[in-house]
Order: C-alpha cells, then structure tokens, then sequence
C-alpha cells in the first residue's frame, strides 16, 4: 500500500476490538484484503489527485453483522472506513475513460469485509488438512481410536446414541449452539439414516419409497458439525465412561441414550417366528414384498388373507393403507385380500386420548373399506398359517402382522444404571438425567418421565421425543458445558391422528375433533412442520424429488 489514503482507511479500522482480532486468520485476511483493495483502487486516487488537483474525503459506514469467535450471541456493530471516496475524488472525464460505475466502489469493501467474517467466524473445531475440511483436524483414518482411557483428549466429548426422533433431534439442537463447538458431539446408529417411523405403514403398503422414508443422516448433518458413528452398541460403562462397540469403544463426558423401542410380543408363542412387524425398515419391506405376492395371487383368482393384531393406531393404518393398495390395482371386489384385525379389547384405538366419537367414526371408515374386526378376542398362539385365538375357531391367514405392543430397547435398560420400570423404561428425573449419573440423558421410548397429567408416566409418542430433545440440549449445555442452568421438561400433548387410508383421517387438536380429509391435511401439516425442523425440503418430499425420487425397489 503506497498512497496516503489507503493508510488513512487502514488506521482507522478497529483491527483490535472484539469481534476483529488482532491477530489470527481474520486480522490477516482483512489486511491482505485492504492492501490488495488499497494498492488496485488508491492508486488510481493518487493519480486522479494529481491530474485535477481535487479530492475530497468522504466517511463510508460499512455495517456488518458478525459473531465473536467464543460469543454465544450475535451482535451488530459499525465499522467506519474512513477512506477517499473515488467518486468524489476524480472528474467526470476521468471516470468515463476508467469506466467506472457506483457499484465498483462498494465491491472491493465488501469482498474485505466477507474474507475478515468467514475468515473469523470458522468453527475453530473445524481444520483444513489438504483440500478438505475434517472435524477434529485429523482425516478420519488418522483418528485413534479410543480403547481403555481418554487420554490427550482436550474438548468435551457428547455422544448420542440413536439417530430417531429424539436423538436427531438432540443432535441438531446441539448442533445450533455456539457453545456446544467447543465440544466434540458423536451420533452413534446402527444405520447411516432417519427412520420415519410414522411413515412405515405407507413403505409396508407398497404406497411410500422406502427413500421417502429413511433419510440419509449425511444429508441431514451436512451443515451441522455433528459427527456420525455407524457401529453396533454392546454395551454401556457408566462410571468409567465407555460404550461398548464392535470395534471400538467410545468414550464420553455426557450420553444422551435414545435408542428407541423394540417390538413386545407378550411371550406369545411363535408370534415372533410367524409374524411381521411394520416398526422397522427391514420388516416393513418385508411385508411390501409379501403384499406384492398377494396381488400377483388375486389377479390369478386366489383370494388371500392378512390378519393384523392389535387395533391401536399402528393396527389401523396399515390395516386401511393396505386396503389403499388394493384398491389402487384394480382388483375385482371379490379378489381382494381379505383383511381382519384382532383386538383384546372392546374398541378400537385402545390406546391414545381419542373420544368416542373419533373411535365411533374410525370403526365405521374402517368397516366401509372392508376390514373385518374382531374384538374382545385374545391370542393364544400363532402357528403356522393359523392364528389360535380364546374366544372362537383358529383364524386362517397368508400374512399374519403383529401390531400389539412395544417396549424399550433393552440396551438402555440392562446397563443404565437405574432400575427399570415399565416397559422396561428407564426412569429419569424432570431435566431428563439418571439420578446418579448426571451427565447421562434418557430420552423417547427408552425413558418413562413422570411429567404427564397427575404425575402419570409420559406414553411413548414421536411428538414427546421431539419436545425432549430440545430440553435434553439446553440441559447438556447446562451441566456439562456450563452455559446456563438445567430446566425440567414440560410436556405438551398437541392433538393425535390416526390415518384411515391415504386420505383421510381422524383425530384432535387441542379442543378441536377433526374427521375426514381435513384431519388427513393436518396430519400431513404436521409432517411438514417436522421436516422442515430437521431440515428437510417438504416440497422436495411430498413431490418425491431430488434426494427423495422414486427409485426402482
């Protein structure tokens, strides 16, 4: 930088102040940026001074909102860039020969002051090795893994174990906090995806692409510095601070347990051997093909028959989105599989805080579709192709799919160190902890929290996951970071819905009871509104395209 000016607009810079370090990527690529600006722009001042004798100064307030590396919030702040204005400073010749126009003048101070905020506002936990950006600062390869003791390790480590409702979402949460890139957060699933899992009714149906419904957790992390872990959890060392893997094993300062429930069959014999289930990815494609079969065999004139245990809202939806999938092949009504659904107890939707009416309404949708129901009866054994049952003759079947109860993973209840309740539900104080291990969190399916209405355990529910795992990251933040003080988590029962097939729909929200296409479109509403929480284009989804575009299964 040669001219006067170009110093003068150095000099009055607050290179120094907070939020422009004086030293560092950001102090530097400013100064770069000015000499470069200074030496391309100023000189043509000089020469401009010298041609026409005149120049005027002239102040340009440039505003910029940045963040402080370290501040947990934003703030905004004027720079003032006292500088020779090349507008002012040169006649009207000049500028015509040089071709300059007003927007050139701005360009050069911008491009400063982008380098000066990327260059400052980098993660500092996020490091260049060679052309690509690697958590940590090592390549993965170059990553030792941890066996026996934590040593040489300087940040704090937070790992999440479960990719579903609450665990995603306690990774995202986390993922938003400025304080939380000072830890290192881990995402530990068996499968490198989200599962939907009110969505596998319609991939079980043969009505939804399984891409519609287990999203790549690279896709969903891919502007988070989240790191994911594909690998099959053994076991759990709370007081050492291990889990247990394959592998590996992988330390931790907090845990956030979330891994979800297993199917309950009640020690109902051969249920297990002879039924399917639609909680899961591989089981729900399982049934898909299974239903493909069956339609293959209508259209040869064999009616087949599908027997669903347990009317909850499970039993029901896939119960009427298969009787979608029939009716969309055309098949003669006399064709058609014939579908029953057995229930233990007198009504359907047993469970949930449905009225009667919404039931009523539910009952008579499903009877109009076809299905059969049988309640008031018990299973006593499944055998194959025959379902034994208390109250009547054995109820013959060509697919026979289990809709009758879950329970939580036993991981969470055979190594947390707290005894298990129900379910085998891990209880769990109001901010979400064990009792004795602060730092480690229960959350979803696996944890029963006495926060209901009277102190009654929470059901298990997605919507209670997702409202868990933003208390769960304000609280991690809390104890093991230190930004703030736990808070107790207060549920909040929003409304439920239950799909009666691809388009309708019954259930309530808030003081409002919904029926028919209308509670279809809330449902759908509410989707939505969760798609986009996790990032999640729901144009791009409910359309099927870019990452979500039906593929050949």
């Amino acid at each position: 930088m040669s001219s006067q000016g170009s110093m003068r607009a150095l000099s009055a810079l607050p290179l120094g102040s907070r939020g422009f370090p004086r030293s560092g990527p950001g102090a530097l690529c400013f100064t770069a940026g000015l000499g470069g600006f200074g030496s391309g722009c100023f000189r043509r001042h000089d020469a401009a001074q010298n041609a026409s004798g005149r120049m005027r100064h002239n102040k340009a307030i440039l505003k910029t909102r940045f963040m402080a590396n370290g501040s947990p919030r934003r703030r905004s702040r004027t720079a003032r860039i006292h500088g020779i204005s090349i507008m002012s400073a040169v006649g009207p010749r000049f500028l015509r020969r040089r071709q300059y126009s007003i927007r050139y003048r701005h360009c050069g101070i911008l491009i400063i002051f982008c380098a000066c905020y990327f260059a400052s506002d980098i993660p500092y936990n996020i490091r260049r090795t060679g052309n690509t950006a690697y958590a940590g600062g090592v390549r993965p390869e170059a990553q030792p893994r941890v066996h026996g003791k934590r040593s040489g390790m300087s940040r704090k480590r937070i790992v999440i174990l479960g990719a579903g409702y609450a665990g995603l979402g306690v990774a995202l949460a986390l993922g938003r906090m400025p304080a939380a890139r000072r830890a290192r957060v881990l995402l530990v699933d068996r499968n490198p995806f989200h599962l939907l899992k009110t969505e596998l009714h319609a991939v079980a149906a043969g009505l939804l692409p399984q891409a519609r419904a287990a999203l790549p957790l690279d896709l969903l992390l891919k502007r988070s510095p989240v790191e994911t872990v594909c690998a099959e959890v053994t076991g759990l060392d709370a007081d050492s601070g291990f889990l247990r893997a394959a592998d590996r094993d992988i330390a931790f300062d907090a845990l956030v347990l979330a891994p979800g429930a297993v199917v309950n069959y009640y020690g109902i014999p051969g249920m297990r051997e002879h039924s399917e289930t639609v909680t899961e990815l591989a089981p729900a494609l399982r049934v898909r093909e299974r239903v493909r079969e069956l339609v293959r065999a209508a259209r040869e004139g064999d009616r087949s028959r599908i027997v669903i245990v347990g009317a909850g809202a499970e039993g029901v939806e896939v119960a009427a989105y298969l009787q979608d999938r029939f009716l969309s092949e055309n098949l003669a009504r006399g064709d058609w599989p014939e579908i029953t659904l057995v229930e233990g107890a007198g009504l359907i939707l047993p469970g949930g805080r449905y009225t009667k009416s919404v039931r009523n309404r539910a009952r008579r949708r499903m009877e109009q579709y076809g299905i059969r129901m049988r309640l008031n009866t018990r299973v006593r054994e499944a055998e194959p192709g025959r379902l034994v049952v208390l109250e009547s003759a054995p109820l013959p079947f060509d697919l026979l799919i289990w809709a009758g109860g879950m329970l939580a993973a036993p991981l969470a209840a055979e190594h947390a160190p707290a005894a298990p309740g129900p379910a085998l539900r891990v209880p769990v104080t109001d901010t979400l902890n064990l009792e004795k291990h602060k730092n480690i969190f229960v959350l979803g399916d696996a944890s029963v929290c006495a926060a209901g209405a009277r102190g009654r355990p929470l059901p298990m529910a997605a919507q209670y996951a997702v409202q868990q795992a933003e208390t769960a990251a304000r609280n991690i933040a809390a104890v093991v970071l230190g930004r703030g003080r736990p808070q107790p988590f207060v549920p909040q029962m929003r409304g439920e819905f239950v799909s009666i097939g691809n388009r309708e729909a019954v259930g309530w929200a808030g003081p409002v009871e919904m029926l028919g296409r209308d509670a279809q479109a809330f449902k759908q509403g509410i989707l939505a509104k969760y798609l986009v929480s996790i990032g999640v284009n729901p144009l791009e989804w409910f359309a099927g395209r870019g990452p979500f575009a039906r593929r050949k299964n």
